[in-house]
């Protein structure tokens, strides 16, 4: 009845929107990852002051000093995908590590990767977003790319603390969000000296893109403060192997940086490549699946989150990347799926 592709927070936020609404409803999450749905956010911010804790028990404590886990729900709160047919009282499953190469919106059918067809009533697209790579960086031998990282998934997160482990300085490339508490947390995790950290990115101060000039350049100086190199106006024109096992980072204004490690947050792009078979509209402009503004794409068919290019009606037309955004959206369209139409 309900399928959601995509194991992420907007597709979490959907099926307990669905749930709450239809309490015997019966959905099914297809994921492409390992495990169960969980939070993006600790993974750039709270997991790096416990990593202990993090790396060993996927858990994090709050800003309140609370602990939890990263996982939205524990195994036990998910039924079997051979069990949801018959569950008298409906219940949530997730099938892992699957892909959905097709969508056929007449029929509303959808194909995994392993050749299995599903039908659907209602059916949500939540496929997220993958990191952009900088131009020089994709170019640059096997050598140099094996030391570079992007930085979106737990199996990330897991293979930089491998990585930060072997470093004694790391290049965080970007002044978003994800780049600015990124540099922040290791700087934290380093503080006794074990890791320097930069932070490097063509912009004029930390978040310009979202803060004003002096609120952007206040940010700057504050995560300054808790030991980042930050160096605005830094943009990489090229890389090298130095001395056998380091980076040397060439840099727009002549000097450079030399690190053992670089993660790169430069934005995403969303996962839209279902829209090819299915006939659906891509905003040429934002990107993300055009849909309306109860996040509808087609008859019984809707989009959340990172792909979802909605029409808001006060500000026109929007694509949001953030946390809250997956929240909200995916609670509509959950609410939308069981015919709120709100």
């Amino acid at each position: 009845p309900y399928l959601l592709i995509g194991g992420g927070t907007a597709s979490f936020a959907a099926f307990r929107a669905i749930k709450s609404n239809e309490p015997k409803a019966k959905v099914l999450v297809v994921s492409n990852e390992p495990v169960m749905p969980y939070m993006r956010p600790p993974l750039s911010k709270e997991i790096w002051f416990d990593t202990d804790l993090g790396a060993e028990k996927s858990r994090f404590k709050q800003w309140n000093g609370q602990e939890r886990s990263l996982f939205y729900e524990p195994e036990e709160f998910y039924l079997s995908a051979e069990k949801l047919g018959d569950a008298e009282n409906g219940g949530v499953s997730v099938i892992r590590g699957y892909s959905v190469v097709k969508l056929s919106v007449n029929d509303q059918k959808v194909l995994l990767d392993d050749g299995t067809e599903l039908t659907y009533d209602k059916c949500l697209i939540a496929t997220g977003s993958s990191p952009k790579t900088i131009d020089v960086f994709e170019t640059a031998p096997a050598t140099i790319r094996e030391r570079i990282h992007s930085f979106k998934s737990i199996r990330d997160f897991e293979a930089v603390k491998e990585r930060i482990e072997k470093s004694k300085n790391v290049a965080v490339i970007g002044n978003g969000f994800l780049g600015s508490e990124l540099a922040c947390a290791l700087a934290h995790y380093g503080k006794d000296g074990s890791l320097k950290v930069y932070q490097l990115f063509n912009e004029s101060g930390n978040m310009a893109k979202v803060l004003p000039d002096y609120l952007s350049h206040w940010t700057t100086e504050r995560i300054r403060e808790v030991g980042v190199d930050v160096q605005p106006n830094s943009q990489i024109t090229g890389v090298e192997i130095y001395e056998g096992n380091q980076l040397k980072l060439k840099l727009s204004n002549g000097k450079s940086v030399i690190v053992d490690s670089v993660i790169q947050a430069v934005g995403s792009r969303p996962n839209v490549s279902l829209a090819d078979n299915a006939g659906l509209e891509i905003d040429p402009r934002l990107g993300g699946f055009v849909v309306n503004a109860e996040l509808e794409a087609r008859s019984n068919l809707y989009a959340a989150g990172d792909v979802a290019c909605f029409y808001d009606p006060r500000l026109g037309r929007r694509r949001v990347e953030h946390h809250d955004h997956a929240v909200v959206s995916g609670r509509l369209a959950g609410e939308n799926m069981v015919g709120l139409s709100k």
